[in-house]
């Protein structure tokens, strides 16, 4: 394990640059991404329309995008989109689609290539785990720019939550982060 960390550290440059460049695109990426999200999202809300219709769901107070850790290794990078009430992950009535920015994940075997060329000059016999830890540490970075990408768009899905009959809670927060583990609120509708 301890040579994972020399991989890291070898590499943190390169992760900085990458990171760097993909930030600078989180606008191109929003507008890339916008109508399949939002088409998502309207998804979303016809489901909670019809199920607070038949008096099945409370009011709403989350909205969430969250990662998937079988997406890595699947390579779906897809992720989990919802709407659920004050209970999270108890709501037996929330709301989910997958949705995957895959225009963030576009480059990742590329990435990797170059990523690999590079530690092969300074490493010897490179194992197939080390190559694995630095492929994830990659999309972990991949994953911070598609929470960038989420605080942007929700705030054009809020004008389209607040056009519908939708029962909302005082505060409907968008919540990012791993399923079923560290999430964050990114953005808090009034």
């Amino acid at each position: 394990m301890a040579r994972n960390k020399e991989l890291e550290e070898y590499l943190e440059e390169f992760r900085k640059n990458r990171s760097f460049q993909k930030q600078e695109r989180v606008q191109e990426y929003s507008q890339i991404l916008s109508l399949d999200f939002q088409g998502k999202i309207d998804v979303l809300l016809k489901e909670q329309l019809r199920r607070q219709e038949k008096k099945e769901q409370d009011k709403i107070k989350y909205i969430y995008l969250f990662q998937l850790a079988s997406s890595f290794y699947t390579e779906s990078f897809e992720a989990l989109l919802g709407i659920s009430n004050e209970k999270l992950y108890l709501d037996e009535y929330q709301s989910q689609i997958f949705w995957c920015p895959r225009v963030v994940y576009e480059n990742i075997e590329e990435d990797m290539a170059a990523a690999e060329k590079s530690i092969r000059r300074k490493f010897v016999r490179i194992e197939d785990f080390e190559l694995m830890h630095i492929k994830r540490k990659l999309l972990s970075d991949d994953w911070g720019i598609v929470q960038a990408i989420f605080r942007i768009l929700s705030e054009q899905a809020i004008d389209s939550i607040r056009k519908t009959s939708l029962m909302l809670q005082d505060e409907v927060f968008f919540l990012c982060g791993d399923y079923m583990d560290e999430i964050k609120a990114v953005k808090v509708c009034y």
